[in-house]
């Protein structure tokens, strides 16, 4: 199979688009989603006119961004593959159940 760019409805009824490797791999994605599926497949275009001459920076571990609220939180279920773990307070009452604040 080819490299391909897919472009896709979103569950908020915008457009984005998506990069597979030969292998079906996705190896990119649109950071921000479109009105239309013209203006998604407009953004692949520009993606591959200027990335053809982009340099590759590493950056310095300290250089790296600071963690976002959404990123450690992602990190936790990619750790526990989608699993996600809650602390439930014992309840007083061995009866009643504990309360979860979903």
């Amino acid at each position: 199979m080819q490299p391909k760019f897919e472009v896709y409805p979103d569950a908020a009824d915008q457009w984005r688009w998506r990069l597979l490797a030969g292998n079906g791999q996705i190896v990119a994605v649109s950071g921000e989603s479109f009105t239309s599926p013209t203006d998604a497949t407009r953004a692949t275009q520009v993606v591959r006119r200027i990335s053809t001459d982009a340099p590759v920076e590493q950056l310095a571990p300290e250089a790296k961004p600071e963690p976002t609220k959404t990123t450690r939180a992602m990190d936790k279920l990619k750790a526990g593959r989608g699993r996600q773990e809650i602390e439930v307070p014992a309840s007083p009452d061995p009866k009643v159940p504990p309360a979860v604040d979903a």
